[in-house]
């Protein structure tokens, strides 16, 4: 059986809950022409949870597509749906074009479920790529289908957490079980807390309470016998200026670029600040 490496295919999944609409309490600072006495200094503007998570996403995006151009496939999944397809031309700007199109999420709209989302990115993951399908054309074998999915979103508890995890495993599950032409898959679930409160979440007893501020810890999830999925909890405290500093770390030695989705949670975090300070 043929087999790809798991970072071939990626599906990034953008929660647009209407959480991801508050500000990260960073302001953008833009007036910059000096002013004499008297005069009242504009009013400080913010981004969004959302606009810091895309913007986080363009930069994996960008580092991804430097190394590897043809080798990493990634789609990304908004809402319900996915705005791309495996093999788009111009990848970078047809997703920053789409999202465009899609806008922030609002806070007044409160119908959306991150397992819509999580939903259509198992469907993504089972439609083969180009490489995927000259392999099988020109060996006549089976291929390998790993993959896996990258979900920004706020976890709010431990039992949310299981929520998420148990159903992509039992979707997963279901659909290698199912008689379908479309591939079978081995997930590989990233959840990458997106929380706004500038701090390590405790509520996870599996969470050491003292991480440092510029450390990932990787927290891995009870054995389960025969699991198709394997899921990574991510953790970070919001400090400023940390994104470039891991980005350059991360890239510059290539045995990390097998987990690079570590990446963007390091250049999301970096955006967001402590609501409390």
């Amino acid at each position: 059986m043929s087999q790809f490496p798991v970072s071939h295919k990626t599906v990034f999944v953008l929660d647009r809950s209407p959480y991801f609409a508050q500000s990260c309490n960073e302001p953008i600072e833009y007036d910059f022409l000096r002013k004499g006495s008297g005069i009242i200094p504009a009013a400080p503007i913010t981004k969004s949870l959302w606009t810091c998570n895309v913007e986080a996403l363009q930069e994996y995006l960008r580092i991804v597509m430097d190394i590897y151009p043809r080798e990493k496939h990634i789609r990304v999944v908004t809402g319900s749906s996915s705005i791309n397809s495996w093999n788009s031309p111009d990848l970078i700007s047809t997703i920053l074009t789409k999202l465009s199109l899609v806008g922030p999420p609002r806070k007044e709209e409160d119908g959306f479920s991150v397992l819509h989302g999580l939903s259509a990115a198992i469907t993504c993951l089972r439609e083969p790529t180009a490489q995927q399908l000259l392999k099988i054309e020109t060996t006549g074998q089976a291929v390998k289908n790993r993959c896996r999915i990258i979900c920004l979103t706020n976890i709010k508890n431990q039992s949310h957490m299981e929520k998420l995890e148990g159903y992509v495993q039992e979707e997963i599950t279901q659909l290698n079980m199912s008689e379908s032409s479309e591939l079978p898959q081995q997930g590989d679930l990233r959840l990458l807390d997106q929380g706004a409160d500038g701090g390590a979440r405790t509520h996870d007893k599996r969470v050491p309470a003292d991480l440092r501020a510029d450390s990932l810890t990787t927290v891995p999830p009870t054995h389960r016998a025969r699991s198709d999925t394997n899921t990574r909890y991510y953790y970070q405290n919001h400090v400023k200026g940390v994104a470039l500093y891991k980005i350059h770390n991360m890239c510059s030695n290539q045995r990390h670029l097998k987990d690079v989705a570590s990446v963007i949670f390091f250049c999301t975090h970096a955006c967001h600040r402590n609501t409390h300070a």
